[in-house]
């Protein structure tokens, strides 16, 4: 009988510790790795006067942002453009991977969202990127093509993660 209770608590011990361990090893969403950037598809430019530049590629620091839809509840909606403004260094890619282009451009307009975006209708970023499949946002923190860390104008210190970005 004691025997059979300690091979029940050695069996138990191995189990848990084997989840605990696995939970542990698990990646998170903004662990380092390599960010591929899918650079053939169309770009949307509300404002005219502000291109898309294909130089924002290759810039050592970006925010690089998927959102699957550009409705009501867009993270386009965000305060991105002080960022933008305030971190003239940094790129700024969005994806957005809305079918419904003139739904798209509409919403643009609506939430005076006027940065340019890469048009994604069949989510490759998504697929190439963003681990968790049913995640609708999600904006990454690039240095030298890897994912440092996550952030977004949501976060109380998103200003402060981009200063921590170039600082690293």
């Amino acid at each position: 009988m004691l025997r059979d209770n300690f091979k029940f608590v050695l069996v138990l011990s191995f189990a848990l510790g084997t989840a605990i361990t696995g939970c542990n090893n698990k990646k998170s969403e903004s662990e380092f790795r390599e960010i591929v950037l899918p650079k053939n598809l169309e770009f949307i430019e509300i404002d005219k006067s502000q291109k898309f530049d294909k130089s924002w590629y290759d810039r050592k620091y970006k925010v690089v942002v998927f959102a699957r839809h550009g409705d009501t509840h867009s993270p386009l909606k965000l305060d991105w453009q002080s960022a933008i403004s305030e971190f003239e260094d940094i790129a700024f890619l969005f994806y957005v991977s809305e079918k419904d282009t003139a739904k798209l451009i509409r919403n643009l307009k609506q939430f005076s969202f006027t940065h340019p975006i890469i048009h994604d209708p069949s989510e490759e970023f998504r697929e190439l990127n963003v681990k968790g499949k049913e995640w609708t946002f999600i904006s990454y923190l690039v240095k030298d093509n890897e994912i440092v860390g996550m952030g977004n104008p949501s976060f109380p210190d998103f200003k402060e993660k981009l200063i921590e970005l170039k600082d690293e």
